[in-house]
């Protein structure tokens, strides 16, 4: 069965229609609303950065829009300093395709100090947009960096050892909690890496401790950056000499005319002795006589071993053996106090 409406019923139809129906609303963000679609931040909440044309503050745009986010791009500008992209790649505007939770974000930074203007809006979508304003601090070169001890004393090449840097600030006095960089171009700071980032205390001072290599190194250096502000300090790592000596062979007597295979042990307290430590062996009686040498083969390995046999001084000895140890790397070199060979004699 068919119904036709004729004119008076189709205009008393829209007539209920408009007073009971409901339509979906266009896609209308107000100026009170927009945050609900559309926000701008700073990650972090971060407000201030030295312009030292280094120092970075994220942007972090979020799109809330009931349409397909996937496909929304967000393009920011900024009146000051520059917008940094792949590759570090610089401009004034950037566009960015938001993630798959709506986000996209972009790095400012800037060599002049004052406010700076960051507005994002999204791409065909003019009225998704915000404004975020952040300031750039003058850099004091009037700041100075203090490092604490001063001149650094050497460290020990012993892959162990860790030595505490104190840096105090004088001078500038920026807001907020500001940090400092430290890096080293040998060791490495607790946890590993060459270059961290550290807090400054209510006192002005910064804290870390440096953990040496295992190597030596006539010259390195500690770098700290404050603001745009570097100062340096040198140091030298000196190799880490044994402070024990273990002596052992494969045969508890040992022929005289050479061959066995004898190890020396230069071992520390703290960490390993210095890879390439250089020991030089002879062989004495007990009245201090040389009888033998021990012909190292090498030097001291990353675990500090020295391997070594012995070679006859002359006539074959028996008895006990004594050896005297030497290094041009360590002096003072200690020598087993007790005999470690036993010699078969002929």
């Amino acid at each position: 069965m068919k119904y036709i409406l004729h004119g008076n019923a189709v205009a008393l139809f829209l007539a209920l229609c408009f007073t009971g129906c409901e339509f979906p609303k266009p896609f209308e963000p107000t100026p009170e609303n927009i945050g609900a679609y559309f926000s701008l931040e700073t990650e972090g909440g971060r407000t201030t950065a030295p312009a030292n044309n280094d120092t970075m503050i994220v942007f972090v745009a979020s799109v809330n829009s009931p349409r397909d986010i996937q496909k929304r791009t967000v393009e920011f500008e900024t009146d000051k300093g520059v917008l940094v992209g792949p590759n570090g790649a610089t401009s004034t505007k950037r566009q960015i395709v938001v993630n798959e939770q709506g986000k996209a974000s972009v790095e400012l930074k800037s060599d002049q100090d004052g406010v700076a203007r960051v507005r994002a809006h999204v791409v065909n979508a003019d009225e998704l947009n915000a404004e975020k304003v952040v300031t750039f601090t003058k850099i004091d070169h009037d700041i100075k960096i203090v490092f604490n001890p001063s001149p650094f004393p050497d460290i020990p090449g012993d892959g162990a050892t860790i030595s505490q840097v104190i840096i105090d600030l004088q001078g500038f006095k920026p807001p907020g909690t500001p940090t400092l960089e430290l890096s080293t171009t040998t060791g490495s700071f607790l946890g590993g890496d060459s270059v961290i980032t550290l807090p400054v205390d209510s006192r002005r001072r910064v804290v870390a401790y440096l953990k040496s290599p295992l190597n030596v190194a006539d010259k390195a250096t500690l770098t700290a950056t404050y603001f745009g502000v570097q100062n340096s300090m040198n140091f030298s790592v000196i190799r880490a000499c044994p402070d024990n000596v273990i002596v052992e062979s494969d045969s508890s007597v040992i022929s005289s005319t050479g061959g066995t295979v004898i190890r020396i042990h230069l071992t520390r307290n703290i960490g390993t002795v210095t890879p390439g430590t250089i020991v030089n062996a002879v062989v004495t009686s007990s009245v201090g006589s040389t009888i033998g040498i021990l012909q190292v083969q090498g030097t001291s390995d990353a675990t500090g071993l020295v391997t070594a046999k012995y070679s006859s001084a002359g006539d074959a000895t028996k008895g006990p053996g004594y050896i005297q140890l030497s290094s041009p790397n360590c002096p003072g070199l200690p020598s087993p106090s007790t005999p470690v060979l036993m010699l078969s004699g002929p």
